[in-house]
């Protein structure tokens, strides 16, 4: 968590006390309703979405090889892309934690070694985290394209995805990397926490706009 504020910035962590402030003024209402906007999502989006680009959105590394979270997203790729000729898969992520290999070079080494051809692979991997993996993966767009991107991800990650996406004007369709939702406490954790990052960039955002904050405006537009 650290590292993750020291990549925000402090006008970012200014947001994040903006926001846990509502938070408890609300008696965690606000943070309970941004919760449900990322069950709800978690529980309708299909796993199956075709498309000419299959963006898969990386996650930190365990001992330089994915987790399986991660794994989960790039077997969905898999199954997409045998379902869609012609079809590419672009990998997001960086160098994160004391990897030594980024999140998208780990990704394509595991696509490869499930059949993928390597001239149908495209990493990026310069982002640390969700919001840096979209706005990268928006330059990269032209060179592609500009094809509608299919964000896969898991079902518990789809709906800050989606609401960065838009922010960022990514023209976009989501593909949840597991079949159904399940209910359990570490499902449920992770809506919350979800839930919490949904209401800092929701927070942050509309106080960037009333304030006219253009240096925050330009990092999340």
């Amino acid at each position: 968590m650290h590292n993750y504020l020291k990549t925000i910035g402090s006008d970012g962590i200014r947001m994040l006390a903006l926001s846990s402030l509502i938070i408890v003024v609300t008696g965690g209402i606000s943070w309970l309703w941004q919760s449900h906007r990322v069950l709800s999502t978690a529980r309708r989006t299909p796993p199956h979405s075709a498309g000419p680009l299959l963006v898969v959105l990386g996650q930190k590394l365990q001992s330089d090889t994915p987790t399986p979270d991660f794994e989960r997203r790039l077997d969905r790729a898999v199954r997409l892309f045998a379902d869609t000729p012609g079809a590419h898969i672009l990998i997001l992520g960086g160098y994160t934690g004391r990897a030594q290999l980024s999140e998208a070079g780990a990704g394509r080494e595991y696509l490869v070694r499930q059949g993928i051809p390597p001239e149908a692979i495209h990493v990026e991997d310069h982002s640390r985290h969700t919001l840096e993996n979209l706005r990268q993966a928006r330059e990269m767009l032209p060179a592609l394209g500009n094809p509608v991107a299919v964000l896969i991800t898991c079902r518990y990650h789809l709906a800050r995805t989606s609401e960065l996406a838009r922010g960022l004007g990514l023209n976009h369709r989501l593909c949840a990397a597991e079949e159904h939702f399940t209910y359990g406490p570490i499902q449920l954790l992770a809506i919350l926490r979800e839930g919490y990052f949904l209401h800092w960039y929701r927070v942050g955002r509309r106080w960037s706009e009333w304030r006219g904050n253009r240096f925050n405006l330009a990092r999340i537009n």
